[in-house]
């Protein structure tokens, strides 16, 4: 998908590295490492309908899902798509995956860990269809075992119509577990996305029958997915 061209690329990183260097200097003692307090607890937060995001944590992971994307474009692209766009853990490198997922007007193609169906043999994504597809908080459940979980229903609220799907999201100890299921019965794939390269960091990618694993070489952090189905199978990649 290529980089976030927001701010001209670099204003967003090169303002939180400004003020990071304005409290260094300013500092009297060592500045130490303290979770931040959405890195504690256990948690599963909505929003209101017109941001549509939900947000689960648990154990110092936590992850960011869009329960619908956008229509209106901001410089050529859609900044939000349904489906899972992060996940992020205390100490860990989040460039792993799946992060920001977008929608590009220019390449008419979308990205998020989400559902694709064929329909008349051409594929769609969930992260393509946000003016046709809504997402509904079905259920969620936080408690004082450390479990956060959520369910969302994603319809079609168009005539264009197609497949329904039920995303059930969870994250335990660290652990993230993501089932999706077709109220509709209808055939579907996942797109898993992994990054390819940042510019500064190496990564490698390693895809076997029904595992993905992304690897940074630089920080040697890796996020590895494990797909189970009644016949679990990697059908093709792509860049």
């Amino acid at each position: 998908m290529g980089y976030q061209p927001a701010s001209q690329y670099t204003n967003y990183n090169a303002t939180i590295l400004y003020h990071l260097a304005e409290a260094l200097h300013t500092s009297n003692a060592p500045i130490a490492p303290v979770a931040t307090p959405a890195e504690k607890g256990t948690y599963v937060q909505d929003t209101d309908p017109a941001f549509g995001s939900v947000v689960l944590a648990s154990g110092g992971t936590q992850i960011l899902l869009n329960r619908c994307g956008d229509v209106v474009p901001k410089y050529g692209n859609y900044w939000m798509t349904p489906g899972v766009v992060r996940i992020s853990q205390s100490s860990w490198d989040n460039r792993l995956g799946p992060i920001d997922g977008c929608f590009d007007g220019q390449r008419g193609h979308g990205v998020s860990f989400a559902p694709t169906w064929q329909r008349g043999g051409k594929w769609f994504t969930l992260a393509d269809m946000s003016q046709h597809y809504r997402g509904h908080l079905s259920s969620k459940t936080d408690n004082d075992t450390g479990c956060a979980e959520c369910s969302i229903l994603y319809e079609p609220v168009t005539d264009i119509g197609g497949p329904t799907f039920r995303m059930h999201v969870g994250v335990d100890a660290g652990q993230v577990t993501r089932k999706i299921s077709s109220p509709s019965e209808s055939k579907f794939g996942v797109i898993i996305p992994c990054i390819v390269e940042n510019g500064r960091d190496q990564f490698e990618t390693f895809v076997e029958r029904a595992v993905v694993e992304t690897l940074s070489t630089t920080t040697g952090d890796a996020r590895r997915v494990s797909i189970r189905t009644v016949e679990p199978m990697i059908v093709g990649s792509t860049a």
